[in-house]
């Protein structure tokens, strides 16, 4: 990466109906436990409508441990 550019966020799709406090609770711990400098934007999706947030305290260093333990969170899936 050239000086001034950022990594490309690492973006998280969550259903809206399956997160619940343990769900954010888990996802907030394994974002803490894999801490880097990769942005993480989260895009709700509900029924009706997405939003994305940009997780501005929780940058991580994306690896194939961080993927894996975010699949076993339910409701969230790491998108392209």
């Amino acid at each position: 990466l050239a000086v001034g550019e950022e990594e490309p966020p690492l973006l998280l799709l969550a259903s809206a109906e399956r997160l619940d406090q343990s769900v954010v609770t888990e996802l907030k711990q394994t974002l803490q436990a894999h801490r880097g400098d990769t942005p993480v934007r989260l895009k709700l999706m509900g029924k009706q409508r997405e939003t994305v947030f940009a997780l501005y305290d929780y940058p991580v260093k994306v690896s194939s441990m961080l993927m894996g333990e975010l699949k076993g969170i339910p409701g969230i899936t790491a998108g392209a």
